[in-house]
Formats: C-alpha cells, structure tokens, sequence
C-alpha cells in the first residue's frame, strides 16, 4: 500500500551469478533461499532441492502451484523418494504448501472476465489446470454464459478457421495408421540428426572454451575474455538441459 518493493529489505542478498548460487549450497549459516521454482523442474532451485530435501533441519515452502506430473507435485503430495539431477533423494525435510499465493486468476475472476467481451468468443479453448477442474469450468461456462467450451484432448488437433470461412471449427482426430507413423519416423530421424549437429556444436563450443581456460590458468588471459568462458560454459550447461529434453521427448 505505501509502495514499498516487497523484494527490497535488509538482509536480502541476491546471487547474480551460478557460482554465488551454489556457494549457498556449501555454506552452513542459518538462511532462506528464494528461488523461482518453475515447479521445481528446471534451474537452480534443483540444486537447491539437491542439497537440502535430505536435511531433517530444512523446511521446503511451496508457494505457487505445482501441475501434476512435475517434481513440486510429487514433493507436495508426500513423495519419500525423489530423483533430482539424476540421484535418487530421500525427502526427511518439512514440506509446506501455501495454496493462496497462486499468481492465476480464480475461477470467479476467469468468469468476470469472460463477462467483459462485448462480442461473445465463438469457441473457448480451457487449456490451463487440473482435468476435472477444466471440465467444471468448461460446464459453468456453457450453462452461465452460453460459451461453446472445448477442453483439448492430447493428440487431437483443432484447427482455427478464419472470419472468413462460414464452417465451424471440427475436431479432427489424429488416426494412428500407416501414414501416421511413417511421419513419426520422419520426425524421429530429423531429430536426431539435430542431436547429433547440436552435439558437434557443443564440442566445438566446449573446446574453445577448455582453450581459453588454459590461457586464463596460464595468467594471459583479461577479464572479458574470462567472462566469454563463464558464458560458454553456461551455455554449455543449458544446451545439454535442452538435449536430454530432445532425447526424452524422442523416446
């Protein structure tokens, strides 16, 4: 109410860097770390989990909501063991979730603003939530306020039609026949192929990398050119986060 930046207090220190970030995790003081979760599925906040799930004298607060399927669900509903950065963690911290920090509008606020169009939607696409939250919602929608609801099934595809056409939008469902999985094999053989091209950049961005790292161990080496080490190398670390995503979504 006064304006204050609730991120603006004494005693609040903030890590600029992935080197400072993981001197949190070494140092043995009393402290609070805050971290952007993304539902505990990428950054820093695994490394964070990594070193302090296991530690009974930890407390882990869930502020935010954690979609089903990802690492933040498993922990909040009383997973004993979880894999983090490939290593199997047994969970002996205090776990707490604070359901109204949720920064999402509501269902009566989704409603209010559905109110607002002066022109009715044509088709409402309920994308964002838990299943059976979508379809009460889609249900509401329809009763209240007369909106043809879709709630998108996976696999499906929906194509937009423009003003212009007078047909309405159909479903077409995606038949699992010969034709289909020729195209699967299509896609699966251009992805690897941008696995392995991505993998050669990476060698090559890595070798440049272990050369100036060289020089800089050797003392000839300024400070710019120890700031292009640190950023391949982070790019490095995020290219290999983006191959496993690759290989994962391939299987």
């Amino acid at each position: 109410m006064n304006g204050d930046n609730p991120l603006q207090f004494d005693n609040l220190h903030f890590t600029h860097s992935a080197d400072e970030s993981k001197e949190l995790n070494i140092s043995k003081e009393p402290k609070v770390i805050i971290s952007a979760s993304g539902m505990c599925e990428a950054g820093r906040i695994k490394h964070h989990l990594k070193h302090n799930l296991w530690r009974k004298e930890s407390s882990i607060v869930f502020v935010g909501y954690q979609a089903e399927g990802t690492l933040g669900r498993k922990i909040v509903e009383g997973a004993k063991i979880v894999k983090v950065l490939g290593e199997e963690i047994y969970i002996k911290a205090e776990i707490y979730n604070l359901e109204g920090f949720s920064g999402h509008a509501d269902k009566d606020a989704l409603m209010k603003w559905l109110r607002g169009f002066k022109e009715k939607p044509k088709k409402v696409f309920i994308v964002h939530g838990e299943e059976q939250s979508k379809e009460d919602f889609a249900e509401q929608a329809r009763k209240e306020l007369g909106l043809n609801c879709v709630v998108p099934v996976y696999g499906n595809i929906y194509p937009i039609k423009t003003e212009a056409d007078e047909e309405e939008i159909d479903e077409i469902k995606v038949e699992r026949d010969a034709e289909s999985s020729e195209s699967l094999n299509i896609k699966k053989a251009e992805m690897s192929q941008n696995l392995i091209s991505e993998t050669e950049r990476l060698r090559n961005v890595f070798t440049d990398a272990l050369n100036a790292a060289e020089k800089y161990i050797n003392k000839d080496v300024d400070y710019d050119t120890y700031k292009k080490i640190k950023n391949s190398i982070l790019e490095i670390e995020q290219n290999i986060l983006n191959l496993t995503s690759i290989s994962t979504d391939d299987k």
